[in-house]
Formats: structure tokens, sequence, C-alpha cells
């Protein structure tokens, strides 16, 4: 377990959180250490916004990533000293006592924090900030945070558990941007992991220079930290790449497809305005979530009006994207940020993680999917399933270029389940011998590529079918190996054969069903 979070608090005080109480007040009389303490006050507007009742604040002992972050501003100044370590947890509830824990679960915990103060007499510096913090997503059934983690905590010797995206602040000092994104990302891979800063670093510098952990971390240096970790990932250094790169690989689908696959990504981008940090020239942010908009024109326009005679078959999902959800750590956690508002020009950097087994990226998949969905709608029209209603309806939208295609990367194991419950709008389950059929034939990871239209996907969060592809072929591989596996339309499975051969195995589902669903997807 991270020892920070489990850290025993020696007192546990109780605040009413309920009018006239003043969070602007509270924070300028409790933890303010010279500068305003920004990203604490966006931690107690989440509270505000899940109606908290009651905050309760620990005085905790420094362990783990808390303790190795001490030791490492002793060695810059040995007189090094700890003005306050606080948890603090907010509760929707009303707690006036620690005995009432013994009748709370952890649906009552929102959120919690860290929060820190240094003074450094050698370089007169003292700092405040959130150290760590988890706090729930905005409760509102359009903001999805598929990859959110599970993470344990006490609070007065109780245990508990929240879900969420861990959020870090730098301290300019031992850690910066760069550092405490990675921390993000790497809790959401690994909950348990208290990744200490100073293995951070150290894993950043192995293979490049050893320069101040305040100065942030080069790509080549945030490569190493992945490799070091083994977590699988891609980045693109759009400084370095080719002319013509930004709008071949638009970073806004880059991210999506992470996010989309339960996994998470980082933007780095140029500053153009005044900097919070002296120096800072670029700046990095953790991205995690989304939000959907349901009845955004984009999609329908853009094929229609803005992009007659191009030859892409289908709309990406993400055209109903609204804003991608992350933290920021000048600012605090759990921001929306509107799509496209950092202009390609100013994004010099993004990585995301893939998931686990998965060889190239959504867009590839996309990609695959389109060509192979042209491949099997002639042979689909002429079989049995070719004049069911919705079959025909497919044809007509795939042909106008008016199919929207969602890439999912998933386990055998979760596409099996997915399949098991499924039922279509005229109440038909599958046939259960199939499920277990195809689940001693798939490749263990798999691209999913569900495929809708328009209305029926915005409105309804519903599908007409899925195409499956091998997620563990390599990228540089496609060219030569073919990863499609499996197909699912209306009425029909089509599994690929010798040549351009196809099995067909009828199906009970006629009708369109609902998307597949991870952890913090808003679908009913």
């Amino acid at each position: 377990m991270t020892l920070s979070r489990l850290a025993n608090g020696t007192s546990c005080r109780f605040v009413s959180l309920k009018r006239p109480f003043s969070n602007y007040d509270f924070i300028d009389s409790e933890f303010r250490v010279g500068q305003d303490f920004i990203s604490a006050r966006r931690i107690f507007s989440q509270a505000r916004i899940h109606t908290c009742q009651t905050l309760v604040i620990e005085n905790i002992e420094a362990a783990g990533a808390v303790q190795d972050e001490n030791e490492q501003l002793r060695k810059l100044d040995s007189k090094h000293r700890s003005l306050y370590l606080l948890r603090l947890t907010f509760w929707s509830q009303e707690i006036t006592d620690e005995s009432e824990f013994e009748e709370i679960d952890s649906k009552a915990l929102k959120g919690y924090a860290i929060l820190k103060a240094d003074e450094l007499p050698g370089s007169g510096k003292r700092v405040s900030t959130v150290f760590e913090s988890v706090f729930q997503k905005f409760p509102h059934r359009h903001n999805c945070v598929p990859g959110e983690a599970q993470f344990s905590l006490q609070c007065c010797g109780f245990s508990f558990g929240i879900s969420g995206v861990m959020y870090c602040q730098q301290n300019n000092i031992t850690k910066a941007c760069a550092q405490v994104g990675l921390r993000s990302l790497l809790t959401m891979q690994n909950p348990d992991n208290d990744f200490v800063y100073s293995e951070i670093q150290g894993a950043a510098t192995s293979a490049g220079p050893h320069t101040l952990p305040a100065n942030g971390l080069t790509s080549a240096q945030m490569r190493s930290v992945m490799e070091y970790y083994t977590i699988p990932y891609d980045d693109l250094d759009y400084e370095a790449a080719k002319a013509g790169d930004r709008e071949k690989f638009p970073y806004c689908k880059f991210l999506y497809s992470a996010i989309e696959s339960g996994a998470a990504g980082l933007l780095g981008f140029d500053l153009s305005g005044r900097a919070i940090n002296p120096g800072e020239e670029k700046h990095i942010v953790p991205f995690f979530g989304h939000t959907f908009n349901q009845d955004t024109w984009v999609p329908r326009a853009e094929n229609a009006y803005f992009h007659v005679g191009d030859d892409l078959r289908y709309i990406p999902s993400d055209k109903w994207l609204s804003s991608f959800i992350g933290h920021d750590d000048n600012f605090g956690s759990n921001f929306c940020v509107p799509r496209k508002y950092l202009e390609p020009t100013q994004v010099q950097y993004i990585l995301t993680i893939r998931p686990t087994g998965i060889g190239y990226n959504g867009t590839l998949a996309e990609t695959l999917a389109s060509a192979a969905l042209y491949s099997i709608l002639p042979i689909a029209l002429r079989s049995e399933c070719g004049s069911l209603s919705w079959m025909q309806r497919l044809a007509h939208y795939f042909m106008g270029m008016d199919i929207v295609f969602r890439a999912v990367a998933i386990a055998r194991d979760n596409y099996i389940s997915h399949l098991s419950v499924l039922d279509d709008w005229d109440n038909f389950a599958e046939d259960r011998r199939i499920p277990s059929t195809l689940a001693g034939v798939l490749p263990e990871h798999l691209w999913m590529v569900e495929f809708s239209v328009p209305d029926l996907f915005s409105a309804n969060y519903r599908k007409l079918g899925e195409l499956l592809f091998d997620g563990s072929v390599p990228a540089n591989q496609l060219s030569t190996m073919n990863p499609f596996v499996l197909a699912r339309l209306p009425g029909t499975y089509f599994i690929p054969r010798d040549g351009n051969e196809f099995m067909l195995i009828p199906s009970t589902i006629q009708n369109h069903t609902p998307l597949f669903r991870y952890n913090g997807l808003p679908l009913e």
C-alpha cells in the first residue's frame, strides 16, 4: 500500500463545511505559507461540487514518497524544516466524532488530499503544495474517466477506498510538472506503488544528462521513465517530427484513443503568456478523461459540408468529444479543457500509455476497420442477413461515409463477457454457445472497433456491431500481416478464411446493442 496514504494520524479534527463556512477564509488562515494556495482552493471547490458536509484534518507522519521528498530537500538544505503535513478527507455526510466511522462506508468519501509545507532557510524558500490528492470525477453522466484507479487510505484509524486519478503538484525544487504528471499516470497503472520522485528522477537521467529536477524532463528522459517501469507507451515529439506530422498524427486522436481504452496521456506545450513558475517556457499536463456532447453539430457538419470528396469512410467517435479531463499541477485537479483549445502548433510532445499487449494505436485500428467493413458489406448484403432492416441501414450509412467508428483496446475475456450479456433492442440475447466457442480461438489482446450510425450512437449509446483485430501485432508488421479476426454484423458473424473468403455464423442478435463500457463511461 502507498505509505503516505496509510500513515497514522496523530489527531482527528472535524470541521463542518456547511454555511457560513468559507473555503477562502479557512485556507488563508490554516494553510497559506506565503503564496496563494490556488491548488488547495480547487480541492475545496471540488468538495463543494460534491456537496461535502464534513472535513476531517489529521496531522500525519512522513512516510513513503513524502519521506523520500524530505530527504531530497535535506540534501539541498540541511536545515530543511517541515511546517506541516496534513491529510484532509472530505465526506458527504455529517461526522462529529471518530466513533461514527464504524457506521460509515467508502461511498461517503468524496476525496482526500495530503497538504505539505516546507521551509528551506538557506535559500529563504517557503512553499506549500498539494503533495497528492484523489477526488472523484465531477458527478455528471457525460464525464467519462474509463481508467480511474482504486486507492486505499485511512482516516482516524479506519480504512476506506476511493476511485479517481491522483493529482500531484510540483514544488519547483525537487520536482517539476513533468515528474508530477508522470506520477499521476504511473499510479493509474499501479495505485499500490508509491512511485517516489527520487526513483523517477533516477530513471529519467539514467540514459541522459543529470539535470536538476526543477528543470523538468526531456522527451528522451520521459521515455526512460516509462521503460524503467516497463509500461508500454506511444509518444511523438512534434518538435523533432517530419513536416506534416502534426496534421497526419493529431494529438487529439492519440489522446482520445488512449483514454477510451482505459489509459491516459501527457501533453507538453509551449507557453505564450506569463509563466507561473520562474523560467518555465513549457508545461506538461496529464489527461485521463473526456466529456461527451450528445448534441454536437460537428460530426454531421464536417462530413456534409467541409469534407466532401475526402476518402475517409467513417466518422471517428471522438467528434462527439467536448473536452478532455486532466490535472494542471499549478491550478488543481479534474479540469475540463475544450477539445483543440491547445492549438496543434503549441503542442510539442505527446505521450500516451498503450494498453497491455497492444502493438499499435486506435487510429490505425479504425483505418483497418474501414477497409474490412468495405470488403465485408457486399458479401453480407448477398447473405441471408442482407434483408434485415439494420443491415440495409448499415449499408446506406456506410456508403454515405456516415458510419461511426469507436476503437477500444480490450482483453479477450472482457470481450467474451461483453458478448455474453449483450441483448438487442428486441431483447434477443446471443446464443451462449458462441461466446464460449470464441473464447478458445480469439487472440488474448484485441482492438475492438465498434460501428454505429450518428443518431443511434449519440442519443442511445448503441452500436450495430464490431470488428475485432489482433492487437498484439507490432505496428511495423501491419503491412505484411492482416490482424483482422472477426466481424459481428446484424444477424451474422464473419470470420476470415483463406484468400478473400469468410465463414458465416448466424447470430440471434439482429438489432442494435449497447456499446462496450469501461469503468466511468457514461452509458446506462
